[in-house]
């Protein structure tokens, strides 16, 4: 009958057309024989289409000139570029045969379990292929979209379920997003005939100097400030062309006025290094209070922020949000009027009048225009406005380079990796489907060097709307030259299964299966799972005398020791700066720590090498370990203030000098955890380096290093994707942009990228690694301070992390919050540290889901929160963007790891829960014997913010934990079938118990002082 089927399987359908009908399994694929587009894919037994093939057909190749070939542009009667369909004797496969002169490519259709796999043999025959789709575009209709389930790039966020809003149209008044689109023509030429002066981008910066009229506007303070700064001075205008310059430097002016009719352009043409960003805050604040004493009349400032726009602009020093936050507070202080124009309407009404004293470009070389307008069109009226009396001011770069238009659809692109997985899944209302690549990786570390099959290859993945309704992009990037075949790994679509499933199967067929405990002795594991992450500054003295205060086990993380200075001198990481000690003392630290049960586990980055200076290792081995781009010149990496290189990781130098960090650190200063950070959030890249077996080698390369250090020691690293958790212990990353707090100024929230009505969490990450990894928020820039921290931690099932200076060991406030949280990694994390996800559900009922944040100084703790408020005690940076209080509501989360549950209230207000009320950002989780979380007070209660609590029962003994101040209420949820007698407080004396329905209800014993504090209790069974 499949025989008869495949043979005679090519019918006719709706219109006269004709098609290829394959089956197997649950799955259904129909195929056009003329063209060897993938028609639809369906579940077998019922009708309507999951997905159907798109505008490309079966596949499309990317060339390395830039052009592309699509299968849709071939035929079978087309004589120049033809394909043959050969159906399987099966009915279950086929082959899809496509011949030209650029290429042949052959597309091998064949059963699986679960549907169907494809792979592509690809022999180019004009030009080097550097990209294959495979299949090409697929569609679907976004009215039948139920859930879509996707990987995310670690750094925003741990995965996510889109619903059928994510890919239609968005409403007009709330643009999906903004994007850049450069203009042929030089906008600012309309404004100043001469333009900008071009010099190199990777100019290093350079030294500023304030000019008498820069001192006489800007103060002599802030003025000597300047001179004390750097600048990045890209497109300073020609000699001459600013006659009012306040900031000036040998590469031209940094800060000026160009006046224009009876009105002036200001510029800053450049960008200030990090720690000198905030002085760009300070220097206009003063040019307005002096633009105001000449011009009272004028009783505005006004920013161009458009709404659902981009945090920050091309070549700025500050984020729209610090922008936002500078010219706020300096209309307060002028007592003048502040606006924030959202839409490109509202800026064209703000140019059209003449009421502003200012209006601010944050966006640096883009100008938001709107969707039918032309960027010529908006610099006219910004030259007519500042020509009658305006002041428009321009925040980096060339200014109107590119118009900055609203998108009428939302995308979601990445690549592979450094998103989390190859993978996403489908669930419609015609069935579910998943696509998803196969390639285990099977080889040893570096057999790639010998072998074009044991490479990893990298990818990309893309999704959303446009006007042909929803879409989903998948390729393999791979360097084929002419002459040369190469076949593709297995693409699978598996049809009719769950999201969770689907994602199971794909850890099995990728060969994703390495538990956390085969990754580390039991001992080093069990500690690792009672540990906080401890990131401690200071020196080695100064740890040191800190160890006996500090809650063990803790993991010690440290960057203070780095030879040259955070992101300076890499490869070399030793000897240690001597502002925090010499070798033998950080050998001896280690060693004190070790013995008190600690994690010993310093900062190390083996990824890339640092610029000015350069280290000794870079300084012998030269430039030839750096990796190669496309035009064959090395790439330069930035990170705040610091540059340097990308290397190439097949490279001996290379190697070796991964190996020699590796041996110091388990040899020389001998520790528990090689955390190396980037290793798990690094983008894949060309590297034409001839060290490289393939231009596409990147990722296998960094995967090798990271294969051959785990064979010797526990790994951790920055974010994480599929195949790093294969050989990764710790993953620290991927909350930047979910939970609300400190973040780095890049990254925008999620709710804010995407319409909170969109998506849902969905926890990809930890579905298919959390019994692989454990779980961290950023190790250096993100940690539990607040209560609501906690909820999202314990919500996402990650770890406990804090951040303090060494010296902070004797502030009880620090202490007490550090000795909850070490309650909490010991009682609640460490129960599914490496346990599986059983359940997981994200619901937004009664969420806010404004689309917006606010940006707001961010204070030490959250204001609508439980009042038991940690200190804030990490470092500051001027990279990280305000706090937006009040913090937005995002919904409910319920989860369940290992044998753990969790109920996280991801928002201010209480809420409803299981006929029980949860206080704002509270938490409750249970296992067995344990119990812990915060209690919302009962109606009528005196405080209303009661202590967070634990209670643990194992083998007839019952502690319970409080977190709170002296005197407080608490209450706590009890284990099932547990009846105290009496509650007995370290030292003091026992007090009789009343639990009621489950709950015990006390009151702190006194002490001096408000400071919330850990308390400890014994909790007296009661008989029988």
């Amino acid at each position: 009958m499949k025989l008869t089927l495949a043979v005679a399987g090519i019918l006719a359908v709706a219109g006269g057309s004709r098609a290829l009908t394959l089956e197997s399994g649950p799955a259904r694929m129909t195929l056009d024989p003329d063209t060897g587009a993938i028609v639809s894919v369906a579940e077998a037994d019922r009708d309507g289409a999951i997905l159907r093939g798109g505008e490309d057909g079966a596949w499309s190749l990317a060339f390395r000139d830039g052009s592309t070939l699509a299968a849709s542009s071939f035929h079978a009667t087309n004589a120049s570029r033809r394909v043959a369909v050969r159906p399987g004797a099966d009915g279950r496969s086929a082959d899809l045969a496509f011949e030209s002169a650029e290429a042949r490519v052959t597309v091998f259709v064949r059963p699986s379990d679960s549907g169907f796999d494809l792979t592509a043999a690809v022999a180019p025959g004009t030009g080097t292929v550097l990209e294959l789709a495979l299949p090409g575009r697929l569609r679907f209709a976004p009215a039948d979209v139920k859930r879509f389930v996707a990987p995310l790039d670690p750094h925003k966020g741990v995965g996510v379920a889109f619903n059928g809003g994510f890919f239609a149209r968005q409403p007009a008044d709330r643009p999906a997003a903004w994007a850049p689109e450069p203009s042929p023509g030089r906008g600012i030429t309309m404004i100043l005939p001469s333009g900008p002066r071009m010099l190199p981008l990777d100019a290093p910066p350079v030294a500023l100097r304030a000019t008498p009229e820069g001192v006489r506007i800007l103060g002599t303070n802030l003025a000597a400030r300047f001179g004390r700064a750097r600048a990045e001075v890209h497109r300073p205008p020609p000699p001459g062309q600013a006659p009012a310059v306040l900031v000036d430097s040998d590469a031209g002016p940094l800060l000026c006025a160009h006046p224009v009719g009876d009105g002036f352009l200001w510029r800053l043409t450049g960008r200030l290094e990090e720690r000198d960003a905030g002085l760009v805050r300070d220097a206009v604040t003063r040019i307005l209070r002096d633009a105001s004493a000449s011009t009272p009349g004028r009783r505005r400032i006004a920013l161009v922020s458009v709404r659902n726009g981009p945090e920050a602009g091309a070549f700025t020093s500050l984020s729209v949000a610090q922008w936002r936050e500078t010219l706020e507070r300096a209309a307060r202080e002028m007592n003048c009027g502040f606006a924030e124009l959202p839409t490109a309407q509202a800026i064209t009404d703000a140019v059209r009048g003449q009421g502003d004293l200012a209006i601010v470009n944050p966006y640096g070389e883009w100008l938001p225009v709107a969707a039918d307008d032309t960027l010529t069109n908006a610099v006219a009226a910004v030259a007519r406005h500042v020509r009658a009396g305006g002041r428009w001011f321009e925040t980096g770069g060339y200014p109107f380079h590119a118009a900055l238009r609203p998108s009428e659809f939302l995308r979601c692109e990445s690549t592979y990796p450094p998103v989390f997985a190859d993978f996403v899944h489908l669930e419609s209302a015609a069935g579910r489907a998943a696509v998803h690549r196969v390639q285990p990786r099977t080889w040893a570390p570096w057999a790639g060097a010998g072998n074009p099959a044991a490479i990893l290859i990298p990818g990309r993945l893309g999704f959303g709307g446009d006007g042909g309704g929803g879409r989903l992009d998948r390729s393999f990037a791979a360097f084929v030259p002419p002459g040369v075949a190469w076949t593709s790994p297995v693409v699978r679509i598996a049809v009719g299964g769950s999201a969770e499933a689907g994602l199971a199967a794909y850890a099995a067929a990728n060969g994703i299966d390495r538990p956390l405990r085969a990754k580390m002795k039991p001992d080093v594991l069990d500690r690792l799972r009672r540990a906080v992450l401890l990131k401690i500054h200071g020196g080695a003295r100064d740890i040191a005398a800190a160890l006996p205060r500090l809650p063990s086990p803790a993991i010690l993380h440290s960057s203070g020791y780095l030879k040259g200075g955070f992101d300076k001198e890499y490869p070399d990481h030793l000897p240690p700066n001597a502002g925090f000690g010499t070798q033998e003392e950080m050998r001896e630290l280690h060693a004190k720590a070790r013995a008190a049960g600690h994690l010993v586990m310093p900062y190390t980055n083996p990824t890339w090498w640092c610029d000015h200076p350069r280290g000794p290792t870079f300084l012998a081995a030269g430039e030839a370990p750096l990796s190669v781009g496309p035009d064959g010149k090395p790439y330069r990496e930035r990170y705040s203030d610091n540059d340097g290189w990308t290397t190439c990781f097949w490279h001996p130098a290379v190697r070796s000098a991964n190996r020699e960090l590796r041996r110091q650190f388990l040899e020389d200063v001998p520790v528990d955890i090689l955390f190396q950070d980037q290793v798990g959030a690094r983008p894949w890249r060309w590297d034409f380096n001839p060290a490289a077996p393939r231009p596409h080698a990147y990722a296998e390369g960094l995967l090798s290093q990271a294969d051959e250090d785990a064979a010797l020691a526990p790994l951790g690293t920055e974010d994480g994707w599929d195949r790093a958790a294969q050989v990764e212990s710790m993953l620290c990353g991927f909350t930047f942009t979910l939970v609300p707090g400190r973040r780095p100024a890049w990254a925008q929230p999620f709710r804010i990228t995407y319409p909170p009505d969109t998506w849902e969490l969905w926890p990809l990450a930890q579905r298919l690694a959390h019994d692989k990894c454990a779980f961290y928020h950023h190790d250096l820039g993100k940690f539990v301070v607040t209560p609501s921290d906690m909820a999202w931690t314990l919500g996402l099932g990650f770890n406990m992390s804090y951040s303090m200076a060494a010296g902070a060991a004797s502030d009880a406030q620090v202490m007490g919050w550090l000795a909850w949280l070490d309650r909490i990694q010991k009682s609640v994390c460490a129960r599914y540290t490496g346990e599986p996800v059983a359940a997981f559900t994200h619901t937004r009922a009664g969420a806010n889901a404004e689309h917006r944040t606010l940006n707001i100084e961010h204070r030490s703790a959250d204001s609508t929160a439980n009042s038991q408020q940690p200190p804030t005690n990490t470092q500051s940076s001027s990279t990280l963007a305000p706090r937006p209080p009040p913090l937005p509501d995002d919904g409910l989360i319920r989860a369940q790891y290992g044998s753990v549950k969790i109920v996280a209230n991801l928002g201010p207000d209480p809420r409803e829960v299981d006929g029980r009320t949860l206080p704002g950002f509270g938490f409750r989780a249970a296992a067995p014997g344990m119990t812990a979380g915060v209690l919302q007070p009962p109606p009528g209660a005196a405080a209303t913010n009661p202590a967070a609590f634990v209670v643990e029962v194992s083998s007839g003994r019952a502690d319970a934990w409080f977190f709170g101040s002296p005197g407080a209420d608490a209450a706590a949820d009890l284990p099932a079938g547990f009846v105290p007698a009496a509650v007995i407080f370290d030292g003091r004396e026992p007090v009789p118990a009343s639990p009621g329905d489950g709950t015990l209800r006390l009151t702190l014993p006194p002490a001096p002082g408000a400071t919330p504090r850990l308390w400890h209790a014994t909790l007296v069974p009661a008989p029988g």
